[in-house]
């Protein structure tokens, strides 16, 4: 996967399909613009009676990384996007 610029980002969610959406991403930097980027990525992947099914917020302590990984490796009940976001 290559590295997008947050300025870049709303042009590369409008660019690719939904069977071209990398399974994993890294979105990292200063604060106010993970939240930014985060926010658009998923406006671009839900809509917002998905958001409270489909999204999963994790804290980003260490000793939280295996369940991380365990909720990613977990099908999803409902057919779509699923996000964890493994957040400080």
């Amino acid at each position: 996967m290559s590295e997008i610029n947050h300025s870049q980002l709303e042009q590369y969610l409008k660019g690719i399909g939904s069977d071209d959406q990398p399974p994993v991403g890294l979105i990292h930097g200063q604060e106010m613009l993970v939240e930014q980027s985060l926010e658009r990525l998923m406006n671009h992947l839900l809509s917002a009676e998905q958001r409270d099914m489909c999204c999963e917020v994790v804290e980003g302590f260490a000793e939280n990384l295996p369940d991380a990984l365990e909720r990613m490796n977990t099908f999803a009940l409902l057919a779509g996007p699923k996000i964890i976001i493994f957040k400080k």
